[in-house]
């Protein structure tokens, strides 16, 4: 029998820098456990930002020709399908404005170059498993509201059941008395006819007593549709 492992997919960085030679620096600190995506402009790292599959993380420097990093940057958390994408600076710019302007436009973290190869690569694992992390309890939450939403449903379907039923239970009792008035006339009708005291006025008040519980009953039915 032969075993087959389900194939984990890397997830995706999207490095930009307009310096190929710092691109292939990254690139081999990272490569080995994340899928890379390549940016040598502000411009390009937009397309590819909204390219699927969508990065997990992205690793930018701020000194970039037409469109700096910090612009980009705020492109990137303007857009619905790009603002909860991680941003991470890595640049040559360590002064304490920059650094500070980078987390305002919503940066998770800020490294200065030279930087350590092992440091990076411990930083950039970290956003990636609490960026993960982040789209698991996501995951989790759309499939309680679901199951919420479900159980609301339910509930309101039984509440509804509960109120027809309340409902057929009044009518019912409204309609209980007069049905019975006019059963009971009816009866007497035939006893009072075979005594012999049927004529045209006890006709005419019967008729009158019967509409006006027929008139009832259906002004009572009107006002349930009503409602």
């Amino acid at each position: 029998m032969v075993e087959t492992t389900k194939k984990v997919e890397k997830q995706v960085v999207l490095l930009v820098d307009d310096e190929p030679a710092n691109i292939q620096v990254l690139a081999a600190c990272l490569q080995d456990f994340c899928q890379l995506k390549v940016a040598t402009s502000g411009q390009q790292a937009l397309d590819l930002a909204l390219k699927k599959p969508l990065p997990d993380l992205i690793l930018l420097d701020i000194m970039m020709p037409k469109m700096d990093g910090f612009e980009l940057c705020s492109h990137i958390k303007s857009n619905a399908q790009t603002k909860d994408i991680p941003l991470l600076f890595i640049t040559a710019k360590t002064d304490e404005e920059s650094i500070e302007k980078g987390y305002e436009l919503g940066a998770v973290d800020y490294i200065t170059k030279p930087f350590k190869p092992k440091e990076l690569r411990s930083r950039v694992k970290t956003h990636l498993q609490l960026r993960s992390h982040i789209i698991n309890l996501e995951g989790l939450l759309e499939v309680e509201m679901q199951k919420y939403q479900e159980q609301q449903k339910i509930i309101q379907a039984q509440a509804k059941s509960a109120a027809l039923g309340d409902m057929i239970d009044a009518i019912a009792h409204q309609w209980n008395q007069p049905l019975t008035i006019i059963n009971m006339r009816i009866n007497n009708l035939m006893f009072d006819y075979e005594d012999g005291i049927v004529d045209d006025e006890y006709i005419e008040h019967l008729t009158a007593k019967t509409q006006g519980q027929v008139m009832h009953l259906t002004q009572t039915m009107q006002e349930f549709r009503n409602f």
